[in-house]
């Protein structure tokens, strides 16, 4: 797109040109290199558009590999919560143990708390 200068900017260079010819060559010069640096810009957009793009590309994390690493975080985690199950699973088994060798201290060191164990789960009235 062909640039055309302001009337203000060809009138500065006509003074201090002193002469109108001149002054018409330099403003036809001067917008030819506007054209120019227009026509480079356009140029180089392009080429650090693509450079900003693989950079990006290559720094950020993309969706597949975002999803893959979700699902292995996951898996880990699956795997610790059947870990702790099977723990407190072994702990709840020998918590059990413990209360029922407790209860049958208690009741052969002492015959009224037996009554009173059955009375405690309704068998005794």
């Amino acid at each position: 797109m062909p640039q055309t200068l302001p009337i203000e900017v060809y009138k500065a260079i006509e003074d201090a040109v002193k002469d109108k010819e001149t002054a018409e060559k330099v403003a036809k010069s001067v917008e030819k290199a506007l054209e120019a640096i227009e026509e480079k810009a356009k140029e180089q957009k392009s080429v650090i558009k693509s450079e900003l793009k693989s950079e990006l590309t290559n720094e950020l994390v993309t969706k597949g590999e975002f999803k893959a690493e979700l699902k292995a975080l996951r898996n880990e985690l699956k795997g610790d919560i059947e870990t702790l199950r099977s723990e407190l699973k072994g702990d709840i088994k020998a918590l059990k143990l413990l209360i029922f060798f407790t209860m049958f201290l208690i009741v052969a060191t002492n015959k009224e708390s037996f009554e009173l164990l059955l009375r405690a789960f309704g068998l005794l009235k």
